[in-house]
């Protein structure tokens, strides 16, 4: 965010494949590209980040996983959100609203059904296909200063462009922001959504790094930030996403009010010394303890005999998996509800994801919750599981048996 290179180590995490490179049968006999996996801190703007960038291309390759409309939680937050901002913006019919790395379009349609015109940005061919034939008109495209003004020349420029869990992915982050400024109207805001640092730490909630996570925001260094480009924050507040995010509205200098939330989240900052490294590295060590009780925990388990599986297989499972060395010989299988990923084998412990319906026709012992921040989804889904007898373990932050 500030160009500069004076970076300390706060937690290191190993080398790992990237989190959602799930494998196929086939690719189990191939070699398996492993990266480093180490949040630094910036020690002049006081960025948290990750120390090495893997390029785009083989992150949000074609085959990438995710789909955002898989959980009704997540369903559920875009409405609210579409609602939210097209109230606080007062946008109407006319306005455009402009969703980067929109998925399958779940806020696209959202923006749609509040009457207000919108375009999904999405880099994944076959999640743009997806969010095109069930009506949310998307470009299948990165977002940056080309297709900024392609999109600006073909639908005019936008009221409101959000980034939902996209912009701590950005790697180029001043031709993200050039691109903005292209596509927005002088009143336009800029609304991002990313987990908050402050939650990150507080709840030790280490498995959200990875790959694609490149930066984890505090308000500091993105008022500093987007201060370059003459442009300010003028709201931010929490929203309970991914273990706790923020919803930070930005728009060009002097356009729009600026709130007390601003300064109030700075003061906070600086009390907790969110952007000071020495603060950071007990974070790094007690994720490190976590690792080793929750290694010790689960070995205690396979050694009296009891069966355990893996719950969900998100993301930040699979850092979890990797830098706490849980592999196959401690859980079964990972069980999961995106179609996606069913018979497919994690990146770097190749444990095998199965369906959901496992659970019910094995009935193991133990669930270990790699969606915790979805439990209580979750859990009522696999209610046939916990009614036969299986407990949940949730893992983050303290280890609990449900």
């Amino acid at each position: 965010m500030c160009e500069s290179s004076d970076l300390e180590s706060v937690l290191d995490l190993g080398s790992t494949p990237p989190s959602d490179n799930f494998l196929t049968l086939e690719q189990l006999n191939k070699s398996e590209t492993y990266y480093p996996l180490r949040l630094v801190c910036c020690k002049s703007c006081g960025l948290s980040q990750l120390s090495y960038v893997v390029d785009r291309e083989t992150l949000f390759n074609p085959d990438y996983p995710y789909e955002s409309g898989t959980s009704k939680f997540f369903r559920d937050h875009f409405e609210e959100m579409a609602a939210s901002v097209t109230g606080k913006l007062n946008l109407a019919a006319d306005d455009l609203a402009i969703d980067v790395g929109s998925n399958v379009g779940i806020l696209t349609a959202a923006f749609q059904r509040n009457g207000v015109r919108s375009l999904g940005v999405e880099p994944v061919g076959r999640l743009a296909e997806k969010a095109n034939m069930a009506g949310a008109e998307t470009v299948h495209a990165f977002f940056d200063p080309d297709i900024g003004q392609k999109v600006r020349d073909s639908h005019g420029a936008a009221s409101v462009i959000t980034a939902t869990n996209v912009f701590a992915h950005i790697d180029d982050l001043n031709a993200f922001v050039e691109t903005i400024k292209i596509l927005l109207k002088p009143t336009g805001v800029f609304v991002s959504e990313s987990p908050y640092l402050l939650d990150l730490v507080q709840n030790l909630e280490y498995d959200t790094i990875y790959h694609e996570h490149l930066s984890y925001y505090s308000v500091a260094p993105m008022r500093s930030f987007f201060d370059r480009h003459g442009m300010e924050i003028i709201d931010v507040h929490p929203v309970d996403m991914h273990g706790g995010s923020l919803r930070t509205y930005v728009a060009f200098k002097g356009a729009h009010e600026v709130s007390e939330s601003v300064g109030r989240y700075l003061a906070n900052e600086k009390e907790q010394r969110l952007q000071d490294p020495e603060a950071l590295k007990k974070f790094g060590a007690k994720a490190a303890a976590h690792k080793a009780e929750l290694f010790e925990f689960l070995y205690e388990l396979k050694r009296e005999g009891k069966r355990i599986v893996g719950i969900g297989a998100p993301a930040k499972g699979n850092t979890f998996l990797n830098y706490c060395n849980i592999g196959p010989e401690i859980l079964e299988c990972l069980t999961e509800k995106a179609e996606a990923k069913v018979g497919l084998f994690a990146p770097g412990t190749h444990i095998p994801v199965l369906g959901d319906d496992f659970l019910e026709n094995e009935q193991p012992d133990f669930g270990l919750l790699l969606s915790w921040n979805l439990k209580n989804e979750i859990m009522n889904n696999l209610s046939a599981f916990s009614a036969a007898g299986g407990k949940f373990i949730i893992p983050i932050p303290n280890i609990e048996i449900i």
